[in-house]
């Protein structure tokens, strides 16, 4: 509808609220993501520097083993 006639386009006011709406909900379920994906982040680390710490130590274990079986038969 044009202003001059005096009848105002309603349906723009209440798309932008509605966009307005979705964009606020968008961030708020954005940021509920980066929350999760923070703490799976740090769980995966976590679980990372365990398996770094673990593994060297296996692999000098046996390596160690190893050494000591091949020098035992010669």
């Amino acid at each position: 509808m044009t202003e001059a006639s005096g009848l105002v386009n309603d349906q723009g006011d209440i798309e932008q609220a509605s966009g307005a709406a979705l964009r606020a909900e968008r961030d708020r379920t954005l940021s509920r993501l980066d929350a999760d994906s923070r703490q799976t982040a740090l769980r995966l680390s976590e679980q990372l520097r365990k398996i770094a710490r673990m593994a060297p130590l296996a692999s000098l274990s046996m390596a160690f083993l190893l050494g000591f079986l091949l020098t035992r038969r010669h």
